[in-house]
């Protein structure tokens, strides 16, 4: 997948033999305005494309079945903003084999606040429940990172307090049903944040970072997922510039043992900042 610009088409290519050759692009977009943010997700298991994208006009999903070079469109009621589209999620029932699409957006509601909205399809992409919030007076100059779990649990992190001046967290266990009240990860600065999740059964975990915050250089930490108590793994960060980009990932090879692979860069400087660490016995 490839944007040639922000005001431009958005196009689809695909390899089947490794990247050593592409296929024709395809076009998606079919006239979708201004595509400032676009949330891709691929069904790897059947090749399944879906696009989504949002201009404050209209919602609008493009799915690709597996083989099909014709993306097919629909919108979907709900209206946001083109930086609203945060992330979009499937979950495979493992009984049923029923999969359930989840948007996770964002609106404004005022001076650099936000709510954060989410939206659900069983099965079929054109039956979209109507949106539910579950933050309300997010800091809106921030993003919005989400780590999913294996068995029900999803995290959705964010600037809160005054000027952004904390990062909380709410979580569910039950894929959205029900979700538990806001859980402070720590005191800030407005520096990018992200965090993710990995492992499986009792050793999946969440991994929240933040490059430089308002009482240090910057932190990991982690919890189980279900609980509260975020732990520092006292990472040595070394002292930053403002952090505009931060992107992590994480893997888990049995035995309590993480691997976590950092990229971080900085806003003055552009300096980009690539490091990895391993973590035992969490």
């Amino acid at each position: 997948m490839c944007i040639r610009d922000r005001y431009s088409d958005v196009y689809f290519t695909e390899s089947f033999d490794g990247g050593n050759s592409w296929t024709d692009p395809a076009e998606i977009t079919q006239n979708w305005g201004a595509k400032k943010n676009i949330v891709v997700l691929l069904e790897k298991d059947t090749g399944r494309v879906y696009v989504m994208h949002a201009d404050g006009e209209n919602t609008r999903l493009a799915t690709r079945e597996p083989g099909a070079r014709i993306f097919t469109h629909e919108t979907i009621a709900s209206k946001y903003r083109s930086q609203g589209i945060k992330h979009l999620v499937q979950v495979k029932d493992k009984k049923t084999s029923q999969r359930t699409l989840y948007l996770f957006a964002s609106t404004e509601e005022g001076a650099y606040r936000e709510r954060i909205d989410y939206l659900k399809s069983f099965n079929s992409t054109n039956n979209w429940t109507d949106a539910r919030t579950i933050v309300s007076g997010a800091y809106s100059l921030g993003n919005i990172p989400m780590a999913v779990g294996t068995e029900g649990h999803f995290y959705i992190q964010y600037f809160a307090g005054a000027n952004a001046s904390c990062i909380k967290a709410v979580w569910t266990k039950d894929y959205g049903e029900t979700w538990e009240p806001p859980i402070l990860i720590a005191e800030t600065s407005l520096d990018d944040h992200t965090m993710t999740m990995c492992g499986k059964g009792s050793n999946e975990k969440v991994f929240s970072i933040n490059g430089k915050t308002s009482a240090s250089n910057g932190y990991i930490k982690y919890v189980k997922p279900g609980q509260t108590d975020f732990k520092d793994l006292n990472y040595p960060f070394p002292q930053f510039d403002q952090i505009v980009e931060t992107q992590m990932s994480c893997a888990h090879s049995g035995n309590g043992k993480y691997t976590l692979a950092l990229i971080l860069e900085e806003q003055k400087s552009h300096r980009v900042h690539i490091a990895y660490g391993i973590a035992h016995n969490l």
